[in-house]
C-alpha cells in the first residue's frame, strides 16, 4: 500500500512539474481496455509505457492512475514511466519461447518498380525531407549515406547532392525552377509519393510551398508492414539498438533489442505504436517524443518486415547484426559466456558503425 501511494505521489509530481494537462478517457490495448489520461501528452506517455502484466487501478478521488507492482529501487517515478515496462515486460518475454526466424539472410535488394520506390521515398521524405518555400525538395542524409543519396538522384534523374558545411551530412536537392514543364523533378516526386504520405505536415508543405496545380490524394491509412514506407522512415530517423544489463541478482545479463525513433511530434509515432506495439515516451527537457520497440515480440515483427522490405542506408549493416543477435537468443546462446561475448561484440560493432548518428 505504501509503495502504491509512493508511485502515485511521484507520478503526480512529474505531471505538475511538466505542467501536463489531462482528462479521463478509455484507451484500447491489445489485451483489453484500460483507463488512462486522455487526450494530451499524459495520455501519450502512459498509453505506451503502462504495458506489462501488472495491475492498474482507477482512483476516482484523485483522478489519476495507480500502478500496483513489486519493482523496487531507483526513483519510483522513473520506474513507472520507463523501467516497469522493461522489468515486467522484457523479463517475462525472455521466459517465453521466441517466435522462430530463419537463419538465412536474404540477398539485399532495392525497390524494383515505381510503386515500391514511391512508398520508400515517401517514408524517407517524412523522416528527413521537406518541401521548402523556395519550391525545393530537400532530403538530408548522413555522409555515410552519400551512395543512397546518389541512388535516389539516379532513379529520379534530376537534382543535386551537396555536402552540408560543418556537418557529417549531405543534402539531396530538387529545385522546381522549370515547374511548368511536365518533366519537372518535383512533379515526378509528387506522382511517385501521391497517396503514400501518412502525415498532414508533409502534405501541407506540398500544398503551401510547391507551385503546382496537383490533385493530392488523401493520406495513406494502409498497414505499415505491406509496403516500403516504414523502411524509408527507419532509414531516415530510426536507430537499431542493443542493450545489455547486468543485474546483481541474475546469473546472465538481460538483453534487449530496441528500435528507437525520435520525433518532434507524436503523430507518426502513435501510428507505429498502434501497428507494432512497443512504447511511447516524451522528454520534457528536449520537448521530443520517442518510440521504442524493446520486446522480442516487436523485434520479430520488425525482422519479418525487414526481410521483405530492406533498409537501403548504412543502417542495413546494423540491422543484420541486430538480426543475428536475435538468432543467438532464439538458440539460447545468450545463456552461455560465448554467446554473451558474441552479443557484446555485435553491440560494440553497431555502436562504432553508428557514430555521429543521427544527423540533425
Amino acid at each position: 500500500m505504501l509503495l502504491n501511494f509512493a508511485i502515485y505521489l511521484n507520478t503526480l509530481d512529474i505531471l505538475l512539474k511538466n505542467r501536463l494537462k489531462y482528462s479521463w478517457g478509455l484507451v484500447g490495448r491489445t489485451d483489453g481496455p484500460f483507463w488512462a489520461p486522455d487526450p494530451a501528452v499524459t495520455n501519450f506517455i502512459l498509453r505506451g509505457q503502462l504495458v506489462g502484466n501488472f495491475k492498474l487501478l482507477f482512483l476516482t478521488l484523485s483522478f489519476y492512475l495507480l500502478a500496483t507492482c513489486d519493482v523496487l529501487g531507483l526513483s519510483i517515478s522513473f520506474l513507472l514511466f520507463y523501467n516497469i515496462y522493461y522489468f515486467k515486460g522484457s523479463s517475462e518475454t525472455l521466459r517465453e519461447n521466441l517466435s522462430h526466424v530463419s537463419a538465412h539472410v536474404p540477398t539485399h535488394k532495392y525497390p524494383k518498380n515505381d510503386e515500391e520506390f514511391g512508398y520508400y521515398l515517401a517514408g524517407l521524405i517524412e523522416g528527413d525531407g521537406h518541401f521548402s518555400t523556395a519550391n525545393q525538395l530537400v532530403i538530408a542524409f548522413h555522409s555515410k549515406d552519400i551512395r543512397l543519396a546518389h541512388f535516389i538522384k539516379r532513379y529520379l534523374g534530376c537534382g543535386h547532392v551537396r555536402p552540408v558545411k560543418g556537418k557529417n551530412a549531405v543534402n539531396y536537392i530538387i529545385s522546381n525552377k522549370a515547374r511548368r514543364q511536365s518533366g519537372s523533378g518535383i512533379l515526378k516526386v509528387l506522382n511517385l509519393i501521391n497517396g503514400k504520405l501518412r502525415t498532414p505536415a508533409k502534405r501541407n508543405q506540398i500544398i503551401n510551398n510547391i507551385s503546382y496545380s496537383f490533385n493530392l490524394l488523401p493520406l495513406d491509412g494502409s498497414s505499415f508492414i505491406t509496403n516500403h514506407w516504414l523502411a524509408g522512415f527507419i532509414d531516415a530517423d530510426g536507430s537499431l539498438q542493443v542493450k545489455v544489463f547486468n543485474r546483481g541478482n541474475r546469473k546472465n545479463p538481460e538483453i534487449r533489442l530496441n528500435l528507437q525513433i525520435d520525433q518532434a511530434s507524436c503523430y507518426i509515432l502513435d501510428l507505429i505504436f498502434k501497428e507494432l506495439g512497443g512504447f511511447l515516451g516524451y522528454r520534457a527537457s528536449q520537448d521530443t517524443y520517442y518510440y521504442g520497440s524493446t520486446s522480442f515480440g516487436v523485434a520479430f515483427k520488425l525482422i519479418m518486415y525487414l526481410r521483405n522490405y530492406h533498409l537501403l542506408s548504412y543502417k542495413y549493416v546494423n540491422y543484420i547484426k541486430w538480426y543475428k543477435i536475435y538468432l543467438l537468443i532464439q538458440n539460447k546462446e545468450h545463456l552461455t559466456p560465448e554467446g554473451i561475448n558474441k552479443i557484446i561484440a555485435y553491440k560494440e560493432s553497431m555502436a562504432y558503425h553508428s557514430k555521429d548518428e543521427p544527423v540533425q
